[in-house]
């Protein structure tokens, strides 16, 4: 209970916690082979971008990983990249708007160019001044994201 009410204070928690009690709930494609989040990846026919928070304590680094490894075994010319917001926990677009608005500005504003061809969506350790702290962006690729050993545990089993 202590962690579910800390993410709710400060550094846009509140935001955060309002827009998840007022959502639509979310629900699997009617014909899914499997309730399996990971197989079900598979079938993203879109480029994917993945932006987490560093010390989010639900989704961590380690499961973005886990889904670019996933992501990695779709056709060769599916695209996937990952920016790791740092101070920032389980909601980046609440807890860091304006890094999430840099890097997803940058990925709309490539347009139909081929995705492999998209530069930098943010630079090496971009600083960006939230409200409430300072964040440090990076995009990583997949061997890149450090992950410890209960992480790595965790999305084993899940």
């Amino acid at each position: 209970m202590r962690q579910i009410r800390a993410c709710t204070e400060g550094k846009g928690g509140h935001a955060a916690f309002a827009s998840i009690m007022w959502s639509p709930p979310a629900t699997m494609r009617p014909n899914a082979e499997s309730q399996d989040f990971f197989k079900n990846l598979l079938h993203v026919k879109c480029d994917v971008l993945l932006i987490f928070g560093e010390q989010d304590p639900w989704c961590k680094p380690a499961f973005a990983k886990k889904m670019m490894r996933v992501l990695s075994h779709r056709p060769p010319s599916s695209v996937c990249r990952y920016v790791q917001l740092s101070n920032v926990g389980h909601c980046p677009n609440h807890e860091a708007p304006k890094a999430v608005a840099k890097a997803v500005s940058s990925w709309i504003a490539a347009g139909n160019q081929p995705r492999t061809a998209i530069p930098p969506l943010v630079k090496p350790d971009e600083e960006f001044r939230e409200d409430w702290a300072v964040v440090y962006a990076r995009e990583m690729k997949e061997q890149d994201i450090r992950v410890g050993l209960m992480d790595l545990l965790a999305v084993t089993f899940v």
